[in-house]
């Protein structure tokens, strides 16, 4: 029986003193804002040669989100420099848990992949059926006298017109008609 790992916190302050080191960045203010009586916001300013090289600034100011404690405010504000830090490629970090990461970027990939080609599929599909639909007009056309579609189907077509609605929802009205014109 497979058990669930234990979920080990590793203090943000702690990973980003080691991300400092590596870049030499250095905190010029460290603050926590109280809100009114129960919420917290956390504030760094950030310097060092590589913290905001675009601006040309020697510091950068980070704020957390709001929060209930002021542990959590400034847990989160360092969250926020070692999100900076990852996302404009200053440096990545390296976890126990990058076997998992790869694997996990694996599956996203194949997902990606699995629904570029299903949406392909399914324009391929909508064309065949628009095909048969328009074949199926013709000879009922032929035969018979034309029957319009019930009033219904005419209001969601200028409702769909009307809201926008998404390509799928069109492609849902039409086999919808379809079916109806079938029976």
């Amino acid at each position: 029986m497979k058990k669930n790992p234990t979920i080990i916190h590793i203090d943000r302050k702690v990973i980003f003193h080691a991300v400092a080191e590596k870049l030499g960045l250095y905190i010029k203010k460290e603050a926590v804002i109280q809100i009114g009586h129960s919420y917290y916001i956390g504030k760094l300013d950030v310097a060092g040669p590589y913290i905001n090289e675009a601006e040309q600034l020697d510091s950068k100011e980070f704020y957390s989100a709001l929060t209930t404690t002021a542990d959590e405010a400034i847990q989160s504000v360092y969250n926020e420099v070692l999100k900076y830090v990852d996302v404009n490629k200053l440096i990545a970090i390296d976890g126990y848990n990058y076997q998992e990461l790869q694997k996990t970027k694996s599956v996203l990939f194949s997902s990606e992949t699995y629904l570029m080609f299903s949406e392909e599929s399914e324009d391929l599909m909508e064309s065949q059926l628009n095909f048969k639909i328009e074949g199926y007009n013709s000879s009922q056309h032929s035969m018979l006298p034309v029957k319009k579609p019930p009033q219904c189907y005419q209001y969601q077509q200028v409702i769909a017109k009307e809201s926008g609605m998404i390509k799928s929802n069109s492609k849902l009205l039409t086999m919808v008609r379809f079916h109806h014109q079938l029976h």
